[in-house]
């Protein structure tokens, strides 16, 4: 009878190549996919002569949000955010 060699280990369907490879195709595909929206809305807001992306959006608009939740809860101060 004849063994094909390493034929008594087990097959790993995944091997490190494989999930790295699979990596990269997904941090290309998220950064593609992140300039194509930036893109698009740079142009938008060129169109618009101004600081608004089609006259709906202001840009830094999530940036601020979060950026003033993540310090009101560093500073403890959280409850300022829906009481008033």
């Amino acid at each position: 009878m004849i063994v094909a060699p390493h034929a008594s280990q087990p097959r790993r369907p995944f091997t490190r190549a494989v999930i790295a490879r699979f990596h990269i195709i997904a941090w290309l595909f998220g950064v593609a996919l992140s300039l194509l929206l930036f893109i698009r809305d740079f142009i938008a807001s060129q169109r618009a002569h101004g600081l608004s992306i089609n006259g709906f959006a202001i840009w830094g608009r999530d940036f601020v949000n979060v950026f003033t939740s993540g310090r009101f809860v560093i500073e403890g101060r959280l409850t300022d955010l829906y009481d008033k």
